[in-house]
């Protein structure tokens, strides 16, 4: 809708094509900088299951883990910002906005979300790790960081390629159902793509796993479907302003204050609780939840 709008403004028109990566130069320098973060972890993290050398991590081994495949998010651009932001306050660098983003959406997911894998699709954890917080591991608090960062990287030029091309429908509603198709299908294909590659680690068990992959699945993507349109417009979009002595308009980029971000990664986490509840409620459990599993045990 957004794309739609700017267009009908002369703001932005969309390329035959489509865009990648964003047109904000900021941004999009960030976004290059985060795909190679992903390639870096994924190798890290693909050759420690494939080997399964986790097998001979405890506590620390986790961390250790956990805080490599995180880092490159969190600290590069705090020892090597791009130029464009060297003048501009530390708060409202487009960085730190997309990892307090983050870091919000994925705390509530592990702290609150995970609870309802065990409660509703009959999942659980049987890491051996003592270092938990709310009966969740705290490395999976900061593997799900770098999780998320590389999948909102991901849903970023899926989006945008499409929302910016000329081919893409401009009238309403072939627009709306457009757009929430192809979201579904990219947030399903996200969550059923985790729960195959993880299914190789053996601490991770579900009652049905065919359950887990088709209908999980649905359900994990609920996260994403509110994430990754949400997360999306950070920073994304222009606005006029009127400059000098004329007042001519000026059109400038629309970057978010650290504030703003904070308030809008919690009100997203709050939309997917109320999805999440809401299947609960009237879905009810679809196998043995981690709750019942430890009180029978």
């Amino acid at each position: 809708r957004r794309v739609m709008e700017k267009k009908r403004s002369g703001v932005e028109s969309p390329e035959s094509g489509g865009r990648w990566f964003a047109e904000n130069p900021i941004k999009r320098k960030t976004e290059i900088h985060y795909v190679y973060f992903s390639i870096f972890w994924i190798l890290i993290f693909g050759a420690v299951v494939v080997t399964e050398m986790y097998k001979q991590f405890g506590d620390v081994g986790y961390m250790i883990l956990a805080v490599i495949v995180c880092s490159p998010y969190i600290f590069y651009f705090i020892f090597f910002p791009l130029p464009e932001e060297r003048n501009v306050p530390f708060f409202k660098r487009y960085f730190v906005k997309v990892n307090i983003w983050i870091a919000i959406f994925g705390y509530v997911g592990n702290y609150f979300w995970t609870h309802y894998f065990f409660t509703v699709l009959g999942s659980s954890y049987t890491f051996p790790i003592k270092f938990k917080l709310n009966d969740i591991p705290v490395c999976l608090y900061l593997i799900t960081h770098a999780y998320f960062s590389f999948y909102h990287t991901v849903s970023n030029l899926i989006l945008r390629r499409f929302w910016t091309s000329q081919f893409w429908p401009r009238s309403q509603p072939a627009s709306l159902i457009s757009s929430c198709i192809l979201i579904f299908i990219l947030c399903y294909i996200v969550a059923f793509m985790e729960a195959f590659t993880i299914s190789a680690v053996p601490y991770y068990t579900h009652k049905d796993v065919r359950l887990m992959y088709l209908v999980g699945s649905i359900f994990y993507a609920i996260y994403f479907i509110v994430s990754f349109p949400m997360f999306y417009r950070i920073d994304e979009y222009r606005v006029e302003k009127r400059e000098g002595k004329d007042k001519k308009p000026v059109s400038v980029w629309k970057c978010w204050s650290f504030s703003r971000a904070v308030i809008d990664s919690l009100g997203s986490a709050m939309l997917v609780f109320i999805i999440l509840d809401l299947w609960r409620l009237f879905f009810g459990a679809l196998g043995v939840g981690h709750a019942e599993e430890t009180k029978n045990g």
